[in-house]
C-alpha cells in the first residue's frame, strides 16, 4: 500500500479545484484579482502552506512537488497558478528565519507569506554601497 506524499495530496487538491477555478474565472478577470472562494479553497487545500514545515502547520513539501502543484493550478488558469506560486513561494525563506519569527508568521493557519523564488545574483561592491 502506497501512502500519498504531501506533493501528491496537494497536487490532487489543485486538480480537484479546477471546476471552482473555472466557475470564478470570468469574475477574477473582471475584478483583476482571484475571487475569494478560489483563494479560500486554495488555502483549505494547503496550497499556500505547502512549503511550510509540518511543525508550523504546513505540508513540508519539496521544490519539485511545489512546481508540479503550481503547474497543475496554472493548467486550469494561469492567474490562479501564478497566485499559488506567489502565495506559497515566500515560504522558501522559512529555514532562514528564527524560530520566533517563523512562529509569528505561521501561527495563523490562514496566513499567506507571498513572494517569489529568484536565482541568486552576485553582489557587487560599488562606491557608497552594494548593488
Amino acid at each position: 500500500m502506497t501512502t500519498a506524499t504531501a506533493a501528491d495530496q496537494v497536487i490532487q487538491a489543485a486538480t480537484d479545484l479546477a471546476p471552482l477555478i473555472r466557475e470564478y474565472a470570468d469574475e477574477a478577470e473582471q475584478n483583476l484579482r482571484l475571487s475569494t472562494p478560489v483563494v479560500d479553497a486554495q488555502n483549505d487545500a494547503g496550497v499556500f502552506r505547502y512549503l511550510v514545515p509540518q511543525s508550523l502547520g504546513g505540508g513540508e513539501g519539496d521544490p519539485p512537488g511545489f512546481y508540479r502543484m503550481v503547474e497543475e493550478l496554472g493548467r486550469v488558469d494561469g492567474s490562479t497558478g501564478w497566485c499559488g506560486y506567489i502565495g506559497s513561494g515566500g515560504s522558501f525563506i522559512g529555514p532562514n528565519l528564527s524560530d520566533e519569527a517563523a512562529q509569528q508568521i505561521w501561527s495563523d493557519p490562514r496566513a499567506v507569506l507571498a513572494g517569489g523564488v529568484f536565482p541568486f545574483q552576485p553582489i557587487v561592491r560599488e562606491a557608497g554601497g552594494y548593488r
